[in-house]
């Protein structure tokens, strides 16, 4: 007897609702822009806006060592790339949105 075919979706939902409710919400609830942004010392890697109003984070393709001081911003920003995308990229292959992969590798199996 075979067990029966895992809904991928529905415990990808509940993964993220699970981290989001346990995890995140609770510490980002109530925090203002000006905290989520606030720069304790000069030289922070933040999530900025650009010209176009698009926000970017700093150090994208810049390697420091030692790395600096960053913002809760940039670590959010970090959290995201380096947990969702790049796991999107390796769970759902296939063709990106132009723009929207600057920052996905490709999965080592397919490197």
């Amino acid at each position: 007897m075979s067990a029966p075919p895992l809904d991928w979706g529905r415990l990808l939902v509940a993964q993220l609702e699970y981290y989001w409710d346990t995890h995140l919400w609770p510490r980002l609830n109530g925090l203002t822009d000006d905290e989520y942004f606030w720069e304790p010392v000069p030289g922070c890697w933040s999530v900025r806006a650009g010209a176009d109003g698009r926000f970017r984070p700093d150090g994208v393709t810049t390697r420091k060592s030692p790395a600096p001081v960053t913002t809760i911003a940039w670590r959010m920003m970090h959290i995201a790339v380096g947990c969702f995308v790049i796991r999107t990229a390796t769970f759902f292959p296939g063709p990106c949105r132009p723009g929207r992969c600057r920052h996905v590798r490709p999965p080592a199996r397919a490197r």
